[in-house]
């Protein structure tokens, strides 16, 4: 079993739990917190009782606590990772490692179809069971993903400078790409880093 949860980047005196009640809870416990430079802090949040990711309208919610920007990485079994934050009316949204995320998307995908037409996803057989349709789902998700970045790029630039950081474009526009070594949340703390947020 790999990491699982939100690790939420806020920068506040307080801790999260005084912000979200609901957090530090049995539903949602906390697994880790590392203080980050400038009052930053950064808290790992799983979901054991409601799988639920925090939403946008939630960290509208933090942002507005704090008055200043939030950042969230929703993480699974260290494969897969989301990039989410909010900083005034811009946000964040984007994903690590595209290799990993197209290959979980386009899986989300076909079995979203093959449940539809209540067919067995790994049927081979026909045009919706073959592995071609499956590559073709695969080629359109990271065509999708191919040209979101440049936008995910500017509003992660964005989102840093309204953090109070200045960080080169062409450094996140190549940190997006990488391939996870082997733990997708080593890139979002990485990311963290070449942001000047983390030590």
């Amino acid at each position: 079993m790999g990491f699982n949860g939100d690790v939420v980047v806020y920068r506040s005196p307080h801790a999260l739990a005084d912000l979200d009640a609901s957090v530090g809870t049995s539903g949602h416990p906390v697994f880790g917190e590392w203080t980050g430079n400038d009052g930053w802090r950064v808290v790992h949040v799983s979901h054991d009782d409601d799988p639920g990711e925090y939403d946008r309208e939630w960290l509208t919610d933090i942002a507005e606590a704090t008055g200043h920007p939030v950042l969230v990485c929703n993480v699974f079994e260290s494969d897969v990772a989301r990039l989410r934050g909010v900083a005034g009316a811009l946000f964040v949204d984007g994903w690590l490692d595209p290799d990993a995320a197209t290959h979980s998307l386009a899986g989300c995908w076909f079995q979203k179809l093959a449940d539809e037409v209540n067919e067995d996803p790994y049927y081979v057989g026909g045009d919706f069971g073959s592995e071609q349709f499956y590559d073709t789902l695969a080629a359109e998700v990271r065509g999708a993903l191919d040209r979101a970045r440049p936008d995910v790029v500017e509003a992660v630039v964005a989102w840093a400078r309204a953090a109070g950081y200045d960080v080169a474009t062409e450094d996140v526009d190549q940190h997006l790409q990488r391939k996870r070594e082997p733990y997708v949340e080593d890139l979002f703390f990485e990311l963290l880093q070449l942001i000047g947020l983390m030590p």
